[in-house]
C-alpha cells in the first residue's frame, strides 16, 4: 500500500478508522499510508515535502481596523475629492454624491451614509473657496 512521509511537532499515536495505528515522534518523519493523510492532517501532521504540504482552510484576507477620529474623516475627504477631480459620472449617485462602495472600496472599510453627506459639504464648500 502507498504512502507519504508525514510529520508532527509533537509525540501523538493516531489510530486511524480505517485500522491503521501510526505512531509519530516530534519531527521525525513518518510512513502515513493514503487512506490515514486526511486523519493525520486533521490532527496537524504535514508532510515532508514541502511541496506537497495541504492547507486545510482558506486564509481570510487581513481586516484593517477603521481608522478613527481626524485620520478617518481625513482619509474619506481625500477619497472624496479625488472623485471629485476625475469628474467619473459612474461614481456618483443620481444625486451627485459619490457612491458608498466607491467610497468604501476606496479606504477600505463601511461608511455610512449620514458620515459621506456631513464630508461631501466640506468638500463641496473646499471647491468653492478655491474658485
Amino acid at each position: 500500500m502507498a504512502a507519504k512521509m508525514m510529520y508532527m511537532p509533537r509525540d501523538f499515536v493516531l489510530h486511524s478508522k480505517h485500522g491503521h495505528a501510526i505512531k509519530f515522534e516530534a519531527n521525525k518523519p513518518v510512513r502515513v499510508p493514503y487512506p490515514a493523510i486526511d486523519e493525520a492532517i486533521a490532527i496537524g501532521a504535514v508532510f515532508s515535502n514541502k511541496d506537497e504540504q495541504k492547507i486545510l482552510v482558506d486564509e481570510k484576507p487581513e481586516v484593517k481596523a477603521p481608522d478613527l477620529g481626524f485620520e478617518r474623516e481625513q482619509k474619506i475627504y481625500d477619497a472624496m475629492h479625488a472623485i471629485m477631480v476625475e469628474n467619473d459620472s459612474d461614481k456618483f449617485t443620481p444625486g451627485g454624491k459619490p457612491k458608498l462602495a466607491v467610497l468604501t472600496e476606496m479606504v477600505g472599510y463601511d461608511v455610512d451614509r449620514k458620515e459621506a453627506d456631513t464630508l461631501w459639504k466640506k468638500v463641496m464648500q473646499s471647491r468653492a473657496n478655491a474658485d
